[in-house]
């Protein structure tokens, strides 16, 4: 649908999916922090997860986070990375 509304590369655009079950979890996380921290990375959405608190501590996943203008967190509960 989208391809005949001419959204493709203007309103809509596709990228590889993301490994759910990365070989490495923690090179993996480690990536994203490096993206979120050079600016790559405009819109994060964190799925009934916590990485705030799970991220190994000298990724300093928060700070990270912190940098990203669109957070959006969706869990059961109100945890460290729902306060950001």
């Amino acid at each position: 649908m989208n391809e005949a509304l001419g959204n493709v590369g203007t309103t809509v655009s596709y990228m590889a999916p993301v490994t759910s079950s990365p070989a490495d979890g923690t090179a993996s996380v480690a990536e994203r922090v490096r993206d979120m921290n050079a600016g790559a990375v405009d819109v994060v959405l964190v799925l009934g997860a916590n990485p705030v608190f799970t991220a190994p501590a000298d990724l300093d996943f928060s700070a990270a986070f912190a940098k990203v203008a669109t957070r959006i967190h969706v869990g059961l509960y109100h945890d460290e990375t729902a306060d950001l």
